[in-house]
């Protein structure tokens, strides 16, 4: 067993979990080992300086979101400090949980001075970037990791989040996911009881059903394009007798009607002649602009 000293935490942690860390900055105190006077029963506890203890909170946002910065920083030469204006494509939010994020893992300083961490995981290949993150893993979530090897189940690993860093409810929530799925695109075999991660998605997996998108309503079969010209001029008329006559003016773009809309309006008209005696008479006047019935 060896001890580690790191940001105010001492922690027990087995030597088959350690991994080199490839800026070449060491994970241990002096020559690997921590100063005597924690002794062989050095325990977790708390940051002693308290006012410290937001730097040390575990990140909660997509760990997708996290990978792509590092990403997009090993595109260009690093600058000697990480500001808001190389996150403009981020949300206010996503910007403080990459800040964030990055002072857990000693990348930058409280000045956002780039550290060595960072400019070696800016010059890795993807399979060295793997091998610094789960270095990184391994050295902030000591207990997560006791968790795995113990073979926990998913409670006990909420509660240790909980326990080491005072997170609850959905954020608890986030920062276990983060772990899991940082972990496991590290190469890191994780307790079978853990929870599965999807890639990308910031979230457990899940068994709610898939949505399925709805279809948008096309144009009606058989219409005509707005603004075609009103047809005008036909009139039905109906004659009823001694009781007098219907008569009825028809202006409608049939082309442009729905198909129920047509189908209704022609059975109205029918029935309506057929209110009327035998003496039915239809006119229609003709224009220039006149539409055909179908």
């Amino acid at each position: 067993m060896v001890i580690r000293v790191s940001l105010g935490y001492a922690t027990v942690v087995r030597k088959k979990n350690l991994q080199k860390f490839d800026s070449g900055t060491s994970l241990w105190h002096g020559n690997g080992t921590a100063p005597s006077s924690h002794g062989a029963n050095a325990v977790r506890s708390r940051p002693v300086d308290e006012s410290k203890t937001d730097d040390l909170k575990p990140p909660y946002l997509p760990f997708q979101t996290f990978l792509g910065f590092l990403t997009e920083l090993g595109s260009k030469p690093l600058p000697p400090q990480i500001d808001r204006s190389m996150m403009n494509s981020k949300s206010g939010t996503d910007q403080a949980n990459l800040f964030s994020a990055l002072k857990f893992f000693d990348l930058i300083d409280n000045e956002q001075v780039v550290q060595d961490g960072l400019k070696a995981l800016a010059a890795s290949d993807e399979a060295g970037r793997k091998g610094a993150i789960g270095a990184m893993l391994q050295q902030r979530y000591p207990h997560q990791f006791e968790v795995s090897e113990q073979n926990g189940t998913e409670k006990l690993l909420l509660d240790s989040i909980e326990e080491d860093f005072g997170y609850t409810g959905d954020t608890r929530r986030k920062a276990m996911t983060f772990f899991l799925h940082s972990a496991r695109w590290a190469g890191i075999e994780l307790s079978a009881h853990f929870p599965v991660t999807r890639m990308g998605s910031g979230r457990t997996a899940s068994t709610r059903a898939k949505r399925t998108p709805k279809k948008k309503a096309g144009p009606t079969q058989g219409t005509a394009p707005k603004g075609t010209p009103l047809a005008q001029g036909e009139r039905v008329s109906v004659a009823l007798g001694s009781a007098g006559s219907v008569e009825v003016d028809v202006k409608v773009r049939w082309l442009e009607l729905p198909d129920e809309k047509f189908t209704a309006l022609r059975r109205i008209i029918k029935e309506l002649r057929e209110l009327g005696s035998d003496e039915v008479v239809e006119e229609v006047e003709e224009t220039e602009d006149e539409v055909s019935t179908p």
